[in-house]
């Protein structure tokens, strides 16, 4: 039986060119994506989008600016008997930080993910996200706008 998932998921820039990306070092069969997880009973995909931006990051300060739209996914092609219902929101950090660190997921009493992030630089083209983690890329002014 196919359910449906909802999940939200965060396009995270920091200067208009920047767009934060993570690999799962552990797991690299995993691919390059961007925070994205389950929407929890009695959260809205926004709050679960900068619930999920924090546990995946470790980044407190930035700021979910707008709503980019949604998208289904059909994940029987990765072995799911799950159709995502996808929310996808644009959040900006200016703040001084790294680019680039490691953080570790840590919730629910399973083991610790361990994530590397950095900064994609957008002025080199959009980066190969995914299962479907860049469906709504081009909503991002930055990505938009062309050469």
């Amino acid at each position: 039986m196919l359910v449906t998932v909802p999940k939200a998921f965060v396009y995270l820039t920091r200067y208009a060119r920047d767009l934060l990306v993570l690999a799962h070092p552990d797991h690299p069969d995993a691919g390059l994506q961007v925070p994205a997880g389950t929407v929890q009973r009695g959260e809205s995909p926004a709050e679960a989008a900068a619930r999920e931006l924090l546990e995946e990051t470790g980044i407190g300060r930035a700021r979910i600016v707008n709503f980019l739209g949604e998208a289904l996914d059909d994940m029987r092609l990765f072995g799911r008997q799950e159709l995502h219902r996808r929310f996808f929101y644009h959040a900006t950090f200016d703040d001084v930080g790294p680019d680039r660190w490691f953080h570790w997921e840590e919730h629910g009493g399973n083991s610790p993910i361990r994530f590397e992030l950095f900064w994609w630089n957008s002025l080199h083209g959009l980066p190969g996200l995914t299962a479907g983690h860049g469906d709504l890329l081009a909503r991002l002014p930055m990505f938009s706008r062309g050469p």
